[in-house]
């Protein structure tokens, strides 16, 4: 066997990837507004609710518990460590009177980064835009029916590291769904602007033929 050998079908080829990376792209930037908007409401929220020890005590909670059903205790000091770390930080420009965190190009980047993780775990679904939409519905289903699997957990892994609960996790999962759909549809039907140029050179063509028809008799 030649060194560093990869057996057929465990690798992706330039186009595979290229073709994951344009989903990811892409959805990123259908879901950058809502993730935004998600995302700044929920600091502003608890960050107006709650003092920074509690909330960081609670965030720590949160991610606790889903990294301890992993038993990776590795990952759930690094990530403890860098969760309470960032969010003292963010916490340390809130004003002293305990008003709302605003600081917009923190929580521009961060929705940003939510967006990136949602489109990202979608496209990483499966290898075509069909298989990823029929794992998607089936995971939007374990959410309905509240049946616990890997690919849940992970989501709700990812989405609590944003500070979101699994009801919001299940929100974005069914709005990048959505969201894949529309602009699956919009890729494989013409634009607006093309079936007017379509309709247009019909048209015309039609009108030439007519015309060269009345002309010979």
């Amino acid at each position: 066997m030649k060194r560093n050998y990869i057996p057929e079908g465990m690798s992706s080829t330039p186009a595979q990837i290229t073709e994951r990376n344009s989903w990811v792209t892409a959805l990123s930037a259908d879901l950058a507004p809502e993730t935004y908007t998600l995302f700044k409401t929920t600091v502003h929220y608890l960050t107006a609710t709650e003092s920074a020890d509690t909330l960081a005590e609670e965030a720590n909670d949160i991610l606790r518990d889903l990294l301890e059903e992993l038993g990776d205790e590795a990952e759930l000091d690094a990530e403890l460590r860098q969760l309470g770390c960032q969010l003292s930080q963010q916490l340390q420009t809130a004003d002293a009177s305990d008003e709302p965190l605003n600081d917009e190009p923190w929580l521009l980047a961060r929705g940003h980064d939510l967006a990136h993780t949602v489109a990202a775990f979608w496209t990483d679904l499966a290898d075509t835009y069909s298989g990823r939409q029929a794992a998607c519905q089936r995971l939007l289903e374990d959410f309905a029916d509240d049946s616990h699997s890997s690919r849940r957990h992970a989501l709700e892994l990812a989405c609590s590291r944003f500070y979101l609960d699994t009801h919001q996790a299940h929100r974005l999962l069914a709005r990048a769904h959505e969201l894949a759909r529309q602009r699956h549809q919009g890729r494989a039907a013409p634009s607006l602007n093309q079936q007017s140029q379509r309709a247009a050179r019909q048209a015309f063509s039609a009108r030439s033929a007519g015309l060269a028809h009345h002309g010979n008799r």
